[in-house]
């Protein structure tokens, strides 16, 4: 089943339901990774697009990526192929700045290398952006799309930093049956069938009600008796 197809209706209906809910972000996995979704999180719902990339064969190009001017997981780049940072998230204009703080400065080599950049040339002396007139080096604005006009990896925090490491980890809360049958190894099925993985599920879900059962009795004993 295509689960993409279901979000946008999903989604218009839970606010028919509750016009007085407000999303303020949505956390999905790469499967809701669409350019309709995305711009559907971003335009209709104005919330953070908290969701995994989903990847295209090109992403690992380095000259592709320096053209785009993102890496593969939608960072953007430095003319000369140097990591930005953002530097906070507008949420009136769902927008999020990025920066490069003079990275060349203290690196000698860019996250993605130039093919045509001279091997004589210091990348600190090729950049135009290293003086006094611009602070913060190199910066640009990202909104609902990348600086190429993609939308498939645009993201509203830095994909794979330790914020969006800590957002992105919260889908486990949401996806808690999923969370504990990844942990036992059987999210796929070890087993042929529709009634192996019928089994394998099964045994998975005891398990994890077993589990839940001697939590709770733990934490019941700990509670102090009162006469």
């Amino acid at each position: 089943m295509n689960d993409h197809l279901l979000t946008i209706p999903g989604l218009t209906s839970l606010r028919l339901r509750f016009p007085t809910l407000r999303i303020g972000e949505l956390l999905g996995d790469a499967g809701e990774g669409y350019d309709d979704i995305l711009k559907f999180v971003h335009q209709e719902l104005h919330a953070l697009r908290t969701i995994r990339v989903r990847h295209h064969e090109t992403d690992d190009l380095p000259l592709a990526c320096l053209k785009r001017g993102y890496d593969p997981n939608g960072n953007p780049l430095c003319p000369l192929g140097y990591l930005l940072s953002p530097n906070g998230h507008d949420y009136d204009h769902a927008s999020t700045k990025w920066v490069c703080r003079h990275k060349c400065a203290h690196q000698p080599n860019p996250d993605i290398l130039p093919p045509d950049l001279p091997t004589s040339t210091p990348p600190r002396d090729a950049c135009q952006f290293a003086v006094p007139d611009h602070p913060h080096g190199f910066s640009l604005t990202t909104g609902l799309t990348l600086p190429d006009g993609s939308t498939r990896l645009a993201r509203d925090a830095q994909v794979g930093s330790a914020t969006w490491n800590l957002r992105i980890g919260r889908q486990s809360y949401s996806e808690s049956r999923n969370a504990s049958q990844q942990r036992r190894g059987i999210k796929r099925s070890p087993w042929f069938g529709i009634d192996n993985t019928s089994k394998a599920m099964l045994i998975g879900d005891t398990l994890s009600l077993a589990a839940n059962l001697a939590r709770l009795i733990f934490e019941a004993s700990r509670v102090p008796l009162t006469g």
